[in-house]
């Protein structure tokens, strides 16, 4: 497991030097753990709202659809589905402020 870095910002990296195995090991990291929720969110947006060609497809942006199954090990919509739980109801509402 990698240890905790000693540089406060990246910009510590660039001024001492090039950084080592560690230093980008610790990076990629955090990076990894900052950016995959953001883009498993995004991959399951896509074929949930947009892509209409997309098996998942659920419905538009600002429309609720209602599921008359529960999901099974065969639905990829969302990283790791209730088989379970139903959910009845889903949709992506997007919210925009007035003022921009």
């Amino acid at each position: 497991m990698p240890t905790q870095h000693d540089y406060d910002s990246p910009g510590d990296i660039a001024t001492s030097g090039s950084p080592n195995s560690e230093d980008l090991r610790a990076i990629a990291r955090e990076a990894y753990l900052y950016a995959f929720p953001m883009a498993a969110n995004y991959q399951t947006l896509y074929k949930q709202a947009i892509d209409t060609s997309s098996h998942d497809y659920r419905a538009p942006f600002n429309s609720l659809t209602n599921a008359s199954s529960v999901a099974t090990p065969e639905d990829k919509f969302v990283v790791t589905p209730i088989p379970t739980r139903p959910t009845p109801m889903s949709g992506w509402i997007f919210v925009q402020s007035p003022w921009s």
